[in-house]
């Protein structure tokens, strides 16, 4: 209880928040990529959150590993920078964007081809199946870059630059917000292509900032050293497997995590339609609050794997607590807000009074465990800076 209350230095605590707030607006303004979708579409048809829930859950389980295995490269990078041995990351960095790449567009086979078949074993129907594979196919090309975007940002949290993929976060989530507008209800001599037009928007805003992360990171002065082209093609599988070491456990994790929502929702169907559609309406809604203490907990990872390169454990306790105090503040606002106003939030998803007031009480729910989430995630993401 004591080391709780052990303040970081004043210069540990700035960094945190240098850190954490690039990588909290990033991570908002992408889920507000998410939330627009929600929002337009649950006003033109409340059938889109059943079919955005479906294709959810089997979708973000491979999102969820690409984003996770990456997280062995901004460990090993963080380590290896606090160690005083940049090409150590070079030589990461590069490995992690060829096998990542080729991950990636093995996920993107697996829904061009597989698709109809992975939402029909959720146990999905019409009218539903045909709204979420038509979204879902459109969808499935954002997996082709996804090696290279996860990569990218993993390879500057480890260096501790956040800056750049707020940037970039806030031009993918206007650009998507605009692109929503236009293709969902036809604007412009655009055809109104609703679920459909979400998804092209989504793709298209998500792409527009490949060129941008790939100039940072191989042609920029932000990181203390410089991939290259050539050594990424020709990277070696053996400088790849520490990555997967320990970013394969943080894999696993999410893996089951999403699996179990994927059994959920797989007996949520088999009562009706419906179902799926409040339950992830319900999750978009509490992860917004998770992807902002999300930043302070990437922080928590790259000072820890800092100081564990330095080999000063008792400061990686330290500054590891210091990033959990820092959660349980923001958590709490959001505790509050959930339990005072749920009508209020959900309202702004939908116009269909019943289905508000049927979520409601799930959502309250839902505040009541941001704090143990909380604390889990932030604890969990200070482990891995330590490499375990």
């Amino acid at each position: 209880m004591k080391r709780f209350f052990q303040r970081s230095d004043r210069d540990t605590r700035q960094k945190i928040v240098k850190l954490a707030i690039p990588i909290m607006i990033s991570g908002v303004v992408q889920q507000v990529q998410v939330l627009t979708d929600s929002a337009f579409l649950g006003h033109i048809n409340s059938d889109f959150f059943s079919a955005l829930g479906n294709v959810f859950f089997p979708f973000f389980l491979c999102l969820g590993l690409m984003w996770s295995i990456p997280t062995g490269t901004t460990v090993l990078i963080a380590q290896a920078i606090g160690a005083g041995k940049p090409e150590k990351g070079k030589s990461i960095s590069e490995a992690s964007f060829k096998y990542n790449s080729l991950l990636s567009i093995g996920m993107f086979l697996l829904w061009i081809f597989y698709g109809k078949q992975i939402l029909i074993g959720m146990g999905v129907k019409e009218p539903i199946l045909t709204y979420a594979h038509s979204y879902v196919q459109i969808l499935s090309f954002i997996l082709l870059t996804m090696g290279i975007d996860g990569t990218a940002a993993s390879v500057m949290h480890g260096v501790g630059i956040s800056k750049p993929l707020m940037y970039i976060g806030i031009m993918r989530s206007l650009l998507n917000i605009l692109l929503d507008w236009i293709m969902i209800y036809g604007k412009f001599g655009f055809p109104a292509m609703g679920i459909q037009g979400a998804a092209l928007a989504t793709v298209i805003s998500n792409l527009a900032g490949i060129p941008i992360v790939l100039y940072i990171v191989f042609k920029g002065k932000h990181l203390p050293f410089k991939p290259a082209l050539r050594g990424t093609l020709t990277a070696p599988w053996k400088n790849y497997l520490p990555v997967i070491r320990l970013g394969l456990p943080t894999g696993g994790e999410e893996v089951l995590w999403h699996a179990g929502n994927l059994i959920l929702v797989r007996m949520i169907n088999s009562l009706g339609m419906g179902g799926a559609g409040i339950y992830t309406l319900v999750m978009q809604i509490e992860t917004t609050p998770v992807l902002l203490y999300m930043g302070i907990s990437k922080a928590a990872q790259t000072l820890v794997g800092n100081r564990t390169g330095e080999r000063n454990i008792p400061l990686a306790i330290r500054d590891g607590i210091q990033c959990l105090r820092y959660t349980l503040y923001v958590s709490i606002g959001f505790v509050l807000l959930f339990l005072a106003i749920p009508g209020k939030v959900l309202s702004l998803f939908t116009n269909d009074i019943s289905l508000v007031a049927t979520v409601a009480p799930y959502l309250m729910i839902a505040g009541l465990y941001l704090l143990p989430k909380a604390v889990n995630i932030t604890i969990g993401h200070g482990i891995r800076g330590y490499g375990d």
